[in-house]
């Protein structure tokens, strides 16, 4: 038996008659040839509102961390 031929796009498979699909109506299940077996999960990916809260931490930590650590460098250098 050989295995079976899928689309470009991996959505379909061909049974040697018709194209069957290779994905469940609900997406959560893939036609692997002889079996369904469990789709593949996406990567998490960070929204723009993630991303925002992300961007904001940052600029507090650079406002209020960067000028603390270069005075604690000055105190340092200038300590005898």
């Amino acid at each position: 038996m050989t295995p079976p031929q899928f689309s470009a796009d991996g959505r379909f498979w061909w049974d040697g008659a018709q194209w069957q699909p290779a994905v469940s109506p609900d997406g959560r299940l893939r036609w692997n040839g002889t079996q369904w077996i469990p789709a593949a999960k996406p990567g998490r990916k960070v929204g723009v509102g993630g991303a925002f809260i992300i961007a904001i931490a940052l600029v507090l930590i650079v406002w209020f961390w960067l000028p603390a650590a270069i005075n604690f460098v000055r105190v340092l250098v200038q300590q005898p």
